[in-house]
Parts: structure tokens; sequence; C-alpha cells
């Protein structure tokens, strides 16, 4: 009951877990939830100082606590510890940035792109700061781009470490400019040069049917207090038995900002995708 009078579906933020989903959600985005699909409950963490419409959630296995990044029109930054259950400050971004998407790689914090309302751009940079010490944000300079297609006017993307090489992020999924293209490519950052390539793309992907696996596999449309799971390229697992043909094993399921469906194998390559009618 809690949850249905605290949700707002503009602005929430959703970080997935593979396991079970924190929301960010409220009328200003400060109020921390977790959501437990095995018993269906969702349980209040807390409420963060500072609005984060539209901003980041990170989760820090590490240290045992959760950040809140940026936002609408803010720069905030701040943690939840789970060990004390307190909640803490940390320096400002560089500048305001919403619908970017921030990861662990190193012993670093690294923020990709997004959108600064206050000056009405893109966000066409990358900041990173100091995982154990988080002293300061640093802007990446001189961004190597090393294909003609890598587009920087990118937001609502998602981020993954590479399997491969612990030096490497994968950026994917998101629009790209004005029109709110969606974005078809994988991105490649390597943290040790800060060149940006570009990888497979998503090419001869597109099921003939469409949408029937989706409403067929046990996997809901909506929670009970009607929000999409799966918005904002979050990952969610499907059901055993929703299986894509000539493929075994475990299948994750992405949407990404325009509603488009992405079936994704566990080592996070994409076998199919299709438009949703959700």
């Amino acid at each position: 009951n809690t949850f249905k009078q605290d949700y707002q579906y503009e602005g929430t933020i959703l970080y997935n877990t593979l396991n079970g989903f924190f929301i960010l959600t409220g009328k200003k985005s400060d109020i921390l939830y977790y959501y437990n699909p095995k018993y269906e409950t969702f349980d209040k963490i807390c409420k963060f100082k500072y609005e984060h419409d539209n901003g980041c959630l990170l989760l820090d296995k590490e240290f045992n606590r959760i950040f809140a990044f940026g936002g609408k029109n803010t720069k905030k930054c701040e943690y939840y510890s789970f060990a004390d259950k307190s909640i803490n400050n940390m320096p400002e971004l560089i500048i305001d940035r919403a619908n970017g998407s921030f990861i662990i790689c190193n012993e670093k914090i690294y923020g990709f792109f997004g959108f600064s309302y206050k000056s009405n751009k893109f966000c066409e940079n990358i900041e990173y700061i100091d995982l154990k010490k988080l002293d300061k944000w640093l802007e990446v300079k001189n961004i190597k781009i090393l294909d003609e297609n890598i587009k920087l006017d990118i937001e609502s993307v998602s981020t993954i470490n590479y399997k491969d090489d612990d030096n490497k992020i994968i950026i994917y999924g998101g629009i790209q400019g004005e029109n709110e293209d969606f974005i078809i490519d994988y991105y490649l950052y390597d943290t040790k040069d800060n060149s940006l390539d570009l990888i497979n793309k998503w090419e001869n992907k597109i099921l003939k049917y469409v949408g029937s696996r989706w409403r067929n596999s046990n996997l809901s449309k909506k929670d009970p207090s009607g929000f999409h799971f799966a918005k904002n390229s979050n990952f969610l697992k499907l059901p055993q038995k929703a299986k894509i043909e000539d493929y075994e094993g475990d299948i994750y399921l992405m949407m990404d900002y325009r509603n488009n469906v992405h079936f994704i194998d566990q080592d996070k390559q994409c076998i199919d995708i299709f438009k949703s009618d959700i």
C-alpha cells in the first residue's frame, strides 16, 4: 500500500539485479524501494536527501551500498549504506546528467552520456570518480572515436562490463539525437586508452512473429502497481518455458527506451529483437 501511494511513473528509476529490482520513485524521485519477485513484495529502503528525477542508480556490492546519481536539473550524488543504514553525501557530478548510465570498472565509477536539462543539450562526455575515495568527479579528456558512425548525442543507454577484458565497458540500447532514433549498435569503451569503438550490429535479427512469445511467457506485462518492469534497458530473466528456437541456455529480456524487446543470452549477446505493443 505504501508503494502504491509513493509510486510516480514519470521520473522513476529502475535498477535490475536479475534477482529483483531497486526502484527510486515518489513525487521527488527520492524514495527507494526493493521489489522481491519471489514474494511479490515492495520493501521501502530509504528516503534520499535530493531529487533524482530521471537520474541513475548503481549497486556497489563490494562496499554494500547503492548510489543515486544526478537527474533533471541536478548534479547531486549520494548513497545509502546497507551496513549502517545511513545516507551519505558525495561530490556533485561535473554536469547535471539525466538519462545517463553509470557502471563500476577497475575501482572507478564511470558516468556515460545522457541529457542536461539545464543547458538543453546532450551530455556528450564521460566522467569518473574513484570508487574508494569518492573524492572528485573528473572528465575523460580526448575520447578517441575509432569509428565514424559513433554518435555521442545519446541517452537512456545501458552499460555492462565486457567479459573478455576487465578494462572495457559495453554501451548499448538507448536513443540518439533529437529524433530519438533507436540505437542498434554496441559501443565498446576502453578505460585504458579512452577509445570508443563500434562492435557487432544487430542486423537481420527481427522476429517474423511479433509479440506472441512475450504475451504467452508467464511474464506479466506490468507489475501489480502498473509500471513496466523492464523499462529503460533493464534485464529480466525469462521463465524456463520461454525459449528461443535453436537456442539453449538462460535467456534474458531487455526492453529499451522505445519499448522494443530484445532477447539476450547469458553472455549479453543479442539473439532476437521485436517491436513491442506494450
